[in-house]
């Protein structure tokens, strides 16, 4: 049994031994409080429960309640959006022997292959992709599930209490379940960091070189996943230079493995991307001023993930995530000087630290240089919500030691969290329950009964298309088309498709149900180039024809 740990008091004996046990934990050592779990202190507790019976119990609830959930959010099948349809074509061509190949034999290079190659795995295990995406994305969003409750499990020394809530923060987050319930890479991604993450925690705390490898293996793994995990591995050489107790020699020698591991099958993707493409990952870098929307999107984003949704502005809004903001970087800061930056308690919460500011510096990158209208949504911030997510309770539980009256602190804390994850739980279940009467996307019953989609399917073969959905085509039709121009491009591009599909009889197929694609083209603008004749008019769109070229 461990001893109990001691209060604040004015009695000389207790404050030397509050400073032995400060000073102890700043050289790394293992203090008496250590020896209990920083939970059990918050509430006084002097006596231990079955430990292993009762966290393999909580684990194994976790895991049955994320697989009911899962099965009875894919309950109509999993949903496809417009990104999946590369995903399961690019699938599809490995299955059929025809290697990294998207719609119309291009190569694949503007994704990574990581997820399409374990997609194709999946759908050759189950025969057929969509079950094989089904039952990937639920292994996935368990997996994940129990890795956010053993990172903080092993973040807080073993607490219970702090995994409870690390798996209910999971388990009760809409936008966790969200990007699970589409075959998209982030679940894959988020599975792969998270991993990362765990081999580097135990390398900090035994110096074992099969860790340090592993966690570059798959932090490199996913890069290969989404290219953004390139930036990870910063997050690696940061926690190792300021997080290992090593000299610095043993810190180069570890920086520089390192980057030799993560650097070899990176490259070879590259390479084969720049000898089949005229560039490394089809993307142009040019340099955008950054505007307020990628902000305020994140901001929402953020709101949506920890609070309950309001009628605030987006101004009030961001005011209290600052707010809150600076006060985990108080407890931040008094956690290191208490306990020291090398003890177990600080570990986990500052790698999640590492890896939270190299991902956040990724993503402002990449609007400055990529995609300015990056959307910074769920499907972006999944990775930053997580990461947070499980630095931020060992980070409550070690403020319970470092301000007084620390158990109203614990119980208002606690009492806060199970207001919060009460409220998320319930929108997820309305979430839940939308997805049980239909699926999301194009495997919804809106678009598979498409008139629009039927009247393109009996086109002849040969047929010259244009559309706003070109990815709709291919995914319910398999025909190729071509993408309609931009409504702020050249006037020559619109000119050129409309001769195009004059001279060659073409079909211009448009579906009104395609929102999300504001800067393409509408029918208004194009009537201005050329008269359209409708040949098909559905509830979902139209087909038309070039009837006459405009002036």
């Amino acid at each position: 049994m461990s001893p109990r740990v001691p209060r604040h008091s004015g009695t000389r004996r207790k404050e030397k031994r509050s400073s032995a046990s400060s000073a102890s934990a700043k050289e790394g050592g293992t203090p008496p409080d250590r020896l209990k779990s920083p939970a059990n202190l918050a509430f006084g507790s002097s006596k231990l429960q079955p430990a292993q019976f009762l966290s393999v119990l909580i684990f194994m609830g976790a895991a049955i309640a994320g697989t009911m959930l899962m099965l009875s959010a894919t309950r109509q099948g999993i949903s496809v959006f417009t990104d999946s349809t590369i995903y399961l074509r690019v699938a599809r061509s490995l299955l059929q022997g025809q290697g990294f190949v998207q719609s119309g034999g291009a190569p694949l290079t503007h994704y990574p292959p990581l997820y399409p190659t374990v997609l194709a795995l999946s759908g050759r295990l189950a025969g057929d992709l969509l079950t094989g995406a089904k039952w990937l994305q639920t292994i996935l969003y368990v997996a994940n599930l129990l890795l956010v409750g053993l990172l903080v499990y092993r973040g807080t020394n073993g607490s219970r209490l702090a995994a409870g809530f690390g798996l209910l923060f999971v388990l009760t987050s809409q936008s966790f379940l969200y990007c699970h319930v589409l075959v998209l890479s982030e679940g894959l991604f988020l599975f792969l960091t998270l991993v990362g993450l765990l081999f580097i925690t135990q390398y900090l705390q035994s110096h074992s070189s099969f860790a340090l490898i592993m966690a570059t293996v798959v932090i490199g793994l996913a890069c290969l996943t989404r290219y953004i995990g390139g930036t990870l591995v910063a997050g690696l050489l940061s926690a190792i230079v300021l997080l290992d107790r090593s000299d610095w020699r043993k810190k180069i020698v570890a920086c520089s493995v390192v980057s030799a591991v993560f650097v070899l099958p990176i490259a070879v993707w590259l390479v084969r991307n720049l000898m089949l493409s005229s560039g490394l990952v089809n993307r142009t870098i040019t340099y955008h001023p950054i505007s307020t929307a990628p902000i305020q999107y994140a901001v929402e984003t953020l709101w949506f993930a920890f609070l309950f949704p309001s009628t605030l502005h987006i101004v009030p809004k961001a005011l209290i995530l600052l707010t809150f903001t600076f006060f985990v970087i108080v407890v931040m800061v008094e956690s290191i000087n208490h306990f020291g930056i090398h003890a177990e308690v600080n570990r986990v919460p500052l790698i999640c630290v590492c890896f939270l500011f190299v991902y956040a510096g990724g993503l402002v990158l990449a609007v400055l240089f990529v995609e300015p209208k990056l959307p910074f949504n769920a499907r972006i911030m999944l990775p930053f919500i997580i990461l947070l997510g499980i630095g931020l309770i060992p980070l409550w539980l070690n403020a319970f030691q470092l301000f007084s009256k620390r158990r109203a602190l614990a119980v208002t804390v606690v009492a806060l969290w199970a207001i919060l994850l009460a409220g998320h739980g319930h929108r997820t279940g309305r979430f839940v329950d939308e997805l049980r009467r239909d699926s999301m996307g194009f495997e919804s019953r809106e678009w598979q009964s498409s008139r629009v989609i039927e009247f393109v399917r009996g086109l002849p073969e040969d047929s010259l298309i244009y559309s706003n959905g070109p990815d709709v085509i291919d995914y319910f039709a398999g025909r190729r088309s071509r993408m309609i121009p931009h409504s702020h491009g050249p006037a020559g591009e619109l000119r050129e498709m409309v001769r195009h599909l004059e001279e060659a009889q073409g079909f211009l197929v448009y579906f009104d149900k395609i929102t999300w694609r504001g800067y393409l083209i509408k029918i208004e603008g194009l009537k201005k180039y050329a008269e359209l004749r409708a040949v098909y008019q559905g509830r979902d769109g139209a087909v038309y024809r070039v009837a006459k070229i405009g002036r």
